[in-house]
């Protein structure tokens, strides 16, 4: 498998579902789809391929997950990065903000605890891989 930093011994783990198998996708999207935000599950990092299209990036700085009310990334309330309202949400003023295009064959890394969202800017195609290695398991 390309790109898999991953041991077999966690890319195989029945207790965190099998990362190495479970955790690569493709994704197809017409212009303006995307993912909103979000954590990535398990306390992934990522990399992500984009082979045509364009994908717009808005992210928060790992190192400010903390900001982010456990209670809000309990229950999924979580601000719109793309359209950002720090009056609902104050924590944001405190963070540090990224935004950023992805253009055909760029790789963008997305590290554990990055709350981040995707909108493609026209018809997309990409591949991504969440994966757990010693950095993300606590």
């Amino acid at each position: 498998v390309y790109f898999d930093r991953s041991t077999e011994r966690l890319a195989e783990s029945k207790i965190l579902n099998q990362p190495g198998r479970n955790l690569k996708w493709l994704f197809i999207g017409e212009s303006g789809s995307g993912s909103p935000s979000h954590l990535d599950t398990m306390n992934t990092s990522a990399w992500l391929w984009c082979a045509c299209g364009r994908k717009e990036w808005r992210c928060l700085h790992g190192g400010d997950h903390g900001l982010i009310p456990s209670k809000e990334r309990a229950v999924g309330h979580l601000p719109n990065l793309f359209d950002p309202d720090p009056q609902m949400f104050p924590w944001l003023r405190q963070g540090r903000l990224y935004w950023g295009v992805q253009e055909p064959g760029d790789i963008v890394f997305t590290p554990s605890c990055a709350f981040h969202a995707v909108r493609n800017v026209e018809f997309t195609i990409s591949v991504t891989h969440n994966y757990v290695d010693a950095t993300n398991i606590a």
